[in-house]
């Protein structure tokens, strides 16, 4: 057996453990992104980096953690592939369950972030053109019950009742669910 074998199988175990720490979880979560950015030439989705990904993104860490794996990957070749629909779908869970004002806030953050990334891979002058990302939907059975409820909450988001309440927090949320609505058909 491989060392990076052992090493996957290793960062696997730790991650579906149920009594890590909050720094060994983030210590770990590092691991694994800097494990799947090394590109062992051998390593298979199904067998190493799947078991990794679904153990980072699990729905039991800390949401913040989560996230931050996730931005760790960004410029990883195989994030769209591998990564961004376990984000996604972690995404449509925590919306079905009505997150806290705090956890939808950083949803909508981690959405917005994903579409920027993936703005910035393409030829642009003129700043984000939502319209060249045709392939990049959010939650792309939006037509069912569920897509229909994230569509709700976030127009109901949208909402302000009387101008002068309107903040730099509650401006950047509008403006992040402004972006994300066009990536949600």
């Amino acid at each position: 057996m491989k060392l990076y074998h052992f090493l996957f199988q290793l960062v696997c175990e730790l991650l579906n453990g149920r009594d890590l720490s909050t720094t060994a979880l983030k210590s770990t979560l590092v691991l694994s992104a800097r494990l799947l950015h090394a590109n062992f030439p051998d390593l298979t989705y199904e067998r190493q980096r799947r078991p990794i990904i679904s153990g980072a993104l699990k729905s039991n860490h800390p949401l913040n953690e989560n996230f931050h794996f996730c931005q760790l990957l960004f410029d990883w070749p195989q994030f769209r592939i591998e990564v961004l629909p376990s984000l996604l779908n972690l995404c449509q869970t925590l919306l079905m369950k009505t997150p806290s004002e705090t956890e939808f806030e950083e949803i909508i953050l981690m959405l917005v972030l994903v579409v920027l990334n993936f703005s910035k891979s393409t030829d642009m002058d003129n700043g984000l053109d939502l319209t060249s990302q045709q392939g990049l939907l959010f939650f792309p059975k939006c037509a069912s019950k569920q897509g229909e409820e994230i569509v709700k909450q976030f127009v109901h988001a949208l909402k302000v009742e009387k101008v002068e309440k309107i903040n730099d927090g509650s401006l950047a949320l509008i403006w992040g669910i402004l972006v994300c609505l066009p990536c949600i058909r």
